[in-house]
């Protein structure tokens, strides 16, 4: 009876995604931007609406990975166009106002169709049949030890370039401004490039290290405390999506493996998310303003004149810009990609030194491509919705479609045991490094999970079977007794604690 009952909001939620397409018939190109965005927006909402009531109906929870990546989608596509609708747009934010109602009337109809397109793949083919992990830590004492090894090792080789970078920008963003940290001033030395890849270890580094000393409070605390430290430098730098994305990554492991939050601490989180939303706002202000002072940034906190959700949603919700120009400018100036930037990203993995220099960044970098030719001084970003109408054009919303799917399945965990913590930590990686990729494009993402997750993986498998291994050399034995050394430490601690 449910399967029946879920096969018919599957059907009903498909009819809502094609009836978008009459809006180009039926909508008159007379109507305003502002008209059209309330549209648009009344639309989106009940989209997004009935697609998290089917969702729930079939998973029970709406803490899902995927959820969280559907509604950052949400929020960077619909976002402007919401607060343009209900005439909200500040006055330094109205781009979306001078676009032509009549290809206005195809984005929103693109946008809403490939949204739709998207969440029905993920709700189709995510699948979670557990939650909270009842095992306190890894029971295979040798898989345990593989993840502590790599995870220490991927900490080692990264935290100097991590906090380095992240020290530069701070001081860079309190000096000059946010915008200077986009500013190429002078070509990076080898050795910076050389740390400046290796941080990206850090804080998949820190999610191996915290799968295999799950039990242990002193590492756990250890590590919030290193999330705090890092959220509040990247607030204060104004780099809101990377203090975000620690928060939700750091929020989904600990709900899926420590214990599950209650309606009354949901309640709670709302209000301090209404708080760091001020904050964020706060911040995008105080990044602006000359000759920041102590002072000065208590006044723009305690300044509620402007509403903090709807500046923050103007802070996100910026990328129909490149929808809408992508729409226009392909194919009249430039032909469909026809698949190039997906296979660009997987090509991405290859490091250019190996291909004799050549880079697919130049090619596929769509961002850098949409400010060129439209003689911007300014990066006007991306989305991946954009770079699906980049490469198929209106059949772009198959390829939503797919990456839904394919989304669907990569946040899904249908494990138990150890197995289950591996991937709920996988998860959490997965979150940090592209749960914002609604902001940008493809080309980076299988290259950071290849080099942050899939040769990590490998290497854990590598220890494990020497772990498992009796020989008698001597080399390999002390090996194992200095790997024994250190699990024995964590989990000395992971008793005491």
């Amino acid at each position: 009876m449910k399967t029946k009952k879920i096969n018919m909001l599957y059907l009903i939620y498909l009819v809502l995604i094609v009836s978008n397409l009459l809006f180009p018939i039926f909508l008159k190109s007379t109507l305003s931007i502002q008209m059209l965005s309330l549209i648009f927006g009344a639309v989106s909402v009940i989209e997004l609406l009935l697609g998290i009531y089917i969702w729930y109906k079939k998973n029970g929870s709406l803490n899902s990975a995927f959820i969280y990546f559907i509604l950052s989608c949400y929020v960077c596509w619909f976002g402007q166009i919401i607060v343009c609708g209900l005439n909200l747009l500040p006055k330094y934010l109205v781009e979306i106002t001078n676009f032509a109602s009549g290809a206005f009337i195809h984005t929103g109809a693109f946008a809403l169709i490939g949204f739709g397109a998207l969440f029905l793949g993920g709700i189709l083919k995510y699948e979670n049949k557990t939650k909270v992990t009842q095992n306190k830590n890894i029971r295979n004492k040798n898989l345990s030890k593989a993840l502590l090894m790599v995870g220490l090792f991927m900490i080692v080789i990264s935290v100097f370039g991590h906090y380095y970078d992240l020290i530069n920008k701070l001081i860079i963003s309190l000096k000059y401004g946010y915008a200077a940290l986009y500013e190429q001033v002078k070509t990076p030395s080898p050795i910076y490039n050389i740390f400046s890849n290796l941080k990206m270890f850090f804080w998949p580094g820190i999610f191996f290290l915290l799968m295999a000393c799950k039990g242990n409070k002193n590492v756990f605390n250890t590590i919030l405390g290193v999330a705090l430290v890092d959220i509040i430098l990247n607030f204060v730098i104004g780099s809101r999506s990377d203090a975000l994305v620690i928060i939700l990554a750091m929020f989904w492991f600990y709900t899926n493996e420590y214990r599950s939050i209650k309606l009354k601490e949901y309640i709670v989180i709302a209000i301090i998310l209404i708080i760091l939303l001020h904050l964020v706002s706060t911040i995008a202000s105080f990044r602006l303003l000359p000759n920041k002072t102590l002072l000065l940034f208590l006044k723009e906190l305690f300044n509620f004149s402007n509403n903090t959700i709807v500046k923050t949603i103007n802070e996100f919700g910026f990328n129909i810009f490149s929808l809408h120009y992508t729409m226009l400018l392909i194919p009249s100036t430039k032909f469909y990609a026809l698949g190039y930037t997906y296979f660009a990203s997987i090509m991405a993995i290859i490091p250019s030194a190996l291909m004799g220099g050549f880079s697919f960044s130049a090619a596929a970098g769509l961002p850098d491509w949409l400010k060129t030719t439209l003689h911007m001084d300014y990066g006007p970003g991306y989305s991946i919705l954009a770079e699906s109408f980049y490469n198929f054009g209106y059949f772009g919303v198959f390829a939503m479609f797919i990456i839904g799917i394919l989304a669907g399945k990569l946040f899904s965990n249908k494990f138990k045991g150890d197995k289950k913590i591996i991937k709920n930590g996988i998860i959490a990686i997965i979150i940090y490094l592209n749960i914002f990729i609604a902001r940008d494009t493809f080309l980076m993402v299988f290259r950071k999970m290849f080099y942050t997750i899939a040769i990590p993986l490998l290497l854990v498998s590598l220890l494990y079977k020497i772990f498992k291994n009796k020989s008698k050399n001597k080399l390999y034995i002390k090996f194992k007794n200095i790997s024994n050394k250190i699990y024995l430490f964590f989990n000395q601690s992971a008793n005491k604690s």
